[in-house]
């Protein structure tokens, strides 16, 4: 007798979590249902945002290389310029430490 009552207790248990488990699944199917429109509309607006910002970014990125790029030019130019005054200081000052010499040759002969 004690085991008959045990068996119709789990029985109603069981039927008790079975109710509650498709109560659950009905009620997660009809969120589901209801915000996909939602959830679409959302997840469009989010993508036409990230590719605004992916476009903004890309354009600070070219603008910041190109500005790297014409400091680089700019600072080579400088060394350059820079360069070529050396060189035709050592050109003048070669000249005339030749010159000097050559005047100063005679008077040693």
């Amino acid at each position: 007798m004690q085991l008959d009552a045990i068996k119709t207790l789990v029985e109603a248990l069981l039927n008790a979590y079975r109710e509650i488990r498709d109560t659950q699944d009905q009620a997660k199917s009809d969120i589901v249902r209801s915000d996909i429109p939602a959830y679409l509309g959302a997840s469009t607006a989010r993508d036409e945002e990230n590719r605004t910002f992916v476009r903004n970014l890309v354009d600070a990125n070219n603008r910041g290389i190109g500005q790297l790029v014409d400091a680089d030019l700019n600072e080579e130019s400088s060394k350059l310029k820079a360069l070529r005054v050396q060189e035709q200081l050592a050109v003048q000052s070669l000249g005339m430490a030749n010159n000097s010499t050559q005047r100063s040759v005679p008077l040693f002969q």
